[in-house]
């Protein structure tokens, strides 16, 4: 039973208190879980490729793919970016997962260094003052690492 579909998943908190949710493609599997079709734009924890168990207040990542989500937001012209973006990142074994007015998100493989990302993401934030990007599935919501990828050497 492996079916596609979109579902919801919590990406942050409004000042309310109401949850921000953001639609995400997914493949049900047939033990219950999904797997993540693409890294998200906003929701913070899982990349491309991890396996979810979905519950009434959220999900929990069940298996890493070893793949680093990152997120990148611009206000306008985006789109300008996302071709010289792409190229660089394919470097690192990295994909584009998402392309909107606003935001792009890519997968690249934890493999391929933190430091080698951080160059090519710097050197464009550099270049482009009003360019914010985050690690998607990095940090906690403290802002401490998570370190699943010390377990994937």
């Amino acid at each position: 039973m492996k079916q596609h579909a979109i579902i919801e998943l919590p990406a942050g908190q409004r000042p309310d208190g109401s949850l921000v949710m953001e639609k995400v493609a997914v493949r049900y599997l047939e033990d219950g879980q999904v797997e993540m079709l693409h890294s998200p734009g906003f929701v913070k924890g899982v990349a491309r490729g991890d396996l979810l168990t979905l519950g009434d207040n959220g999900f929990e990542v069940t298996v890493r793919a070893g793949l680093v989500a990152i997120q990148i937001y611009k206000r306008e012209n985006i789109e300008q970016l996302e071709p010289s973006l792409t190229e660089q990142l394919k470097t690192l074994d990295g994909r584009r997962d998402i392309k909107t007015e606003r935001v792009l998100a890519y997968s690249v493989p934890a493999e391929s260094g933190f430091a080698a990302i951080e160059q090519v993401m710097n050197d464009l934030a550099k270049a482009n003052d009003d360019v914010q990007w985050v690690y998607g599935n990095v940090y906690d919501a403290d802002g401490e690492p998570l370190n699943w990828w010390m377990n994937e050497k």
